[in-house]
């Protein structure tokens, strides 16, 4: 006997046709028609920035804005020449972006931007003789920089400072862990202490390095992580629970490590992608403290893998889309975002993910495994019914999206058990609707459903 469950959805519903596929949300390109490049993203709740290059005749800064739905709320150019070598940036709690870059100039020169909400520039800092790689907000907004400096020596020491909210310095400190000593990526912890990853050189040679600062540039600690042999240090974040995740660059390869927060290694993981070492925003952690990658595999495809705590891959998947991924990020509603460039159109790209579905290593994607099944015809007329066949026990969620993305409702929520299950779509506008579903075991499937 069917058991019907009676509910008002508009649902669009794209089902992931191959395991292989990365759900998206939406994706969006912005293009001047002169090699635009996303090449850092940040999010405040479901609003996201994205900062990027023009590597046009112009050589100018993009930062653009964008709603949960990927509508553009504004887009900035900042004029910045000559040519830029690493944009990052930032938002803390009073939803004001930072911008840090580094400028390719004689002597290397690093910037610090602060837009106001509207995008309009609140106020800018210059510092001489560095070279910028990352920057970070901490507790009450403070923002640090974390650079080389090339005095005497190229990349002879690391300069750690810290800025007021309103661009005034509050301190600056210089550090000499070894020979030779280039910056890569840094974060905060919940706690306002920085994390930042590293290259440092002894008479032993050069060392993958995390250094861990109280709040006031003091050091914690530093370790040498000599089992990711000769990769480069590039990205960094930490988990709620204040774990740290690194990542350094091997040729094709990306070795992800996770430490406690004393920086006892707890894991490492290998992923063959397309890395850029100049990446230091490519990691991004979610509220369940998994891990997520923007990656782009030999056939230049982008996708995305998510780590779990322990390590596993809970899911791996690429799109159709062609290009180069160098920043992530995650917002309040766990959806992963990635930015890059678009390979066809050469234009500053921005991706939102569902974060639900692609290859699962533990099989949850594969036929054996499958708690549910939508069944049916997914084009719908007055009166009919969306046919759910339920195998396994459990919590099931079903989300509504319009056709852009946006979320509408949650159309149900709780435990089903086995059986077949009828939905009536109620009252609709014709047109395409979006529903995911999210079972049992980490499954999830998406259906487009046509409503006439």
């Amino acid at each position: 006997m069917k058991k019907f469950v009676a509910m008002t959805i508009a649902a669009l519903i794209m089902t992931a046709a191959m395991a292989q596929a990365q759900d998206t949300m939406w994706t969006r390109t912005y293009s001047s028609g002169m090699f635009d490049q996303g090449k850092a993203v940040a999010t405040s709740g479901t609003d996201i920035i994205v900062a990027g290059t023009n590597l046009g005749e112009s050589q100018n800064i993009l930062v653009i804005k964008y709603n949960a739905e990927g509508e553009t709320a504004w887009t900035r150019v900042l004029d910045i020449q000559p040519m830029e070598k690493t944009v990052d940036v930032a938002i803390g709690t009073d939803n004001k972006p930072v911008v840090g870059v580094s400028v390719e100039a004689e002597p290397p020169t690093s910037l610090l931007v602060k837009l106001l909400e509207s995008g309009d520039t609140a106020w800018t800092r210059q510092r001489d003789r560095t070279t910028l790689s990352n920057i970070a907000i901490g507790t009450g907004n403070a923002i640090y920089t974390w650079s080389s400096v090339m005095d005497p020596a190229p990349f002879d020491s690391f300069v750690l400072a810290k800025y007021n909210p309103d661009g005034t310095p509050a301190w600056e400190k210089v550090y000499q862990f070894g020979l030779f000593n280039r910056s890569a990526g840094c974060c905060c912890d919940g706690a306002g202490n920085i994390i930042a990853a590293a290259m440092v050189a002894d008479q032993g040679g050069m060392h993958p390095t995390i250094i861990k600062f109280k709040p006031d540039g003091d050091t914690i600690w530093m370790r040498f992580y000599n089992e990711l042999g000769g990769a480069e240090m590039t990205g960094i974040a930490v988990d709620q629970n204040k774990n740290i995740f690194a990542a350094a660059v091997d040729g094709p390869n990306l070795k992800i490590i996770k430490c406690d927060s004393t920086g006892e290694k707890l894991w490492d993981h290998t992923v063959e992608t397309q890395p850029d070492p100049e990446a230091y925003n490519i990691l991004a952690t979610d509220g369940a403290g998994n891990l997520v990658i923007p990656v782009v595999n030999m056939e230049m495809h982008c996708g995305l893998l998510k780590l779990g705590p322990d390590g596993s891959e809970l899911w791996n998947g690429s799109t159709e889309i062609m290009g180069l991924l160098f920043g992530a990020a995650v917002d309040s509603d766990d959806r992963p975002i990635a930015t890059g460039m678009d390979q066809e159109q050469s234009s500053c790209l921005t991706i939102k993910f569902t974060g639900r579905a692609g290859i699962s290593r533990q099989g949850w994607l594969q036929e054996k495994a499958k708690p549910f099944e939508l069944t049916g015809t997914n084009i719908l007329g007055p009166g009919a019914t969306l046919e759910l066949e339920t195998m396994i026990p459990g919590d099931y969620e079903m989300t509504l999206f319009n056709r852009a993305g946006a979320r509408i409702r949650t159309v149900f929520k709780g435990q089903l058990q086995p059986g077949n299950y009828s939905f009536n779509p109620g009252l609709l506008a014709a047109g395409e609707y979006f529903l995911n579903i999210r079972g049992p075991i980490g499954k999830s499937q998406d259906k487009l459903i046509r409503i006439y």
